[in-house]
């Protein structure tokens, strides 16, 4: 079997068969061009920044960026867009566009990404912690602010702690520098005329003014605290028994005597019993019948119904420490008053006796 060989269209040409290494020159023609037109647009990679951090007490982060710029770098909050980050770190919306352009202008911020923010865009308070982390052998005093550097231009340093329009040439001049590069680990001292506010210490007062000072006011008085009085209970009155009236003091307590003998027939003469003590013992005295005692004060105890009381005889007063003579015997258990036999009347208005007790006095009395 026949091969037939068409013919070929017009224009049409073989691909020649590739030389080796052909490939590899054409990858390194094109990788050259666009090196070139890199460098020539300013689209070169720039080497990595020379950056040295330290750590605030909040847990942000001072950077000096190689030893020329300051930067804050903290981590947004969450749900923080780049606004309202700016506004929370520098206090001002106004500062948004500066934030992203320190940062790449990011379209959105990550958590847990810390974001940089120019020195001078944060707070006087932020300044002063930033540049204490950085610097800690940084100090202020009375003259001024004494700073050492680290590698930074005295523009830098100008630009950090001073706001005069000639500070660089202060800076210069109050430290006796030329006008070469400033070398590392210079001591600088920034006078407090171009010193910014943050960087100053307080001034201690002048003596002038302490002088004019007006004297304290002397304290107040404490308001005089008022006792409310207690009531106490008051003791109860102690009753005690006193002699009655008219009597002599207390004596210690004897036995009571036996009542003398009330006058009777078989008696003895009133002369007898005058002036005399008995000698024998009385018989027992009966009960009062009528309740008149003399020198007791007692009324006069109502007599039982149905009995005869018989009018007595004869009424012995007493000493009022002296024995109680009854008014005559007692109606009770004894027969009536007309059977006893009536008693004779002592002789002579008025007769004494004496007995343990003291004198006393005989009254005769008639029915």
């Amino acid at each position: 079997m026949r091969r037939r060989t068409l013919p070929e269209p017009a224009g049409f040409r073989r691909a020649e068969k590739a030389e080796p290494g052909g490939a590899r020159r054409t990858a390194a023609a094109i990788a050259l061009a666009w090196a070139l037109l890199a460098a020539g647009t300013g689209l070169a990679t720039p080497a990595a920044a020379a950056v040295e951090r330290a750590r605030l007490t909040n847990g942000d982060r001072a950077a000096l960026v190689d030893k020329r710029d300051l930067f804050l770098e903290t981590v947004p909050k969450r749900g923080e867009g780049l606004i309202t980050f700016s506004r929370r770190v520098t206090g001002s919306p106004k500062h948004t566009a500066a934030v992203g352009k320190a940062n790449g202008n990011p379209r959105r911020l990550l958590a847990g990404v810390r974001y940089r923010v120019p020195f001078g865009l944060i707070p006087p308070e932020r300044q002063l912690a930033v540049i204490r982390a950085l610097y800690p052998t940084d100090k202020g005093g009375a003259d001024g602010w004494v700073h050492r550097t680290r590698g930074e231009s005295l523009e830098k340093v100008a630009e950090w702690f001073t706001s005069g329009a000639n500070a660089v040439a202060t800076l210069r001049s109050r430290n006796k520098l030329g006008k070469g590069k400033l070398a590392a680990q210079t001591t600088l001292r920034i006078p407090n005329e171009i010193l910014r506010a943050p960087f100053r210490a307080p001034a201690a007062p002048s003596v002038q003014a302490a002088a004019e000072a007006p004297p304290p006011a002397p304290a107040a008085a404490p308001a005089p605290v008022e006792v409310a009085p207690v009531l106490l209970p008051s003791p109860a009155p102690t009753i005690s028994a006193g002699p009655p009236e008219g009597s002599s003091p207390a004596a210690p307590p004897t036995a009571p005597a036996a009542a003398p003998p009330v006058a009777s027939p078989s008696a003895p003469p009133a002369g007898a019993i005058s002036g005399t003590t008995p000698t024998s013992p009385p018989p027992p005295a009966a009960a009062p019948v009528s309740g008149v005692e003399t020198g007791t004060g007692a009324r006069p105890l109502p007599a039982p119904s149905g009995t005869v009381v018989a009018a007595p005889d004869a009424v012995v007063l007493a000493s009022p420490s002296g024995p109680t003579i009854s008014a005559g015997p007692a109606s009770a258990g004894l027969p009536p008053a007309a059977a006893l036999p009536a008693p004779s009347a002592p002789s002579g208005p008025l007769q004494y006796g004496e007995d343990a007790k003291g004198k006393f006095a005989i009254y005769a009395l008639h029915a």
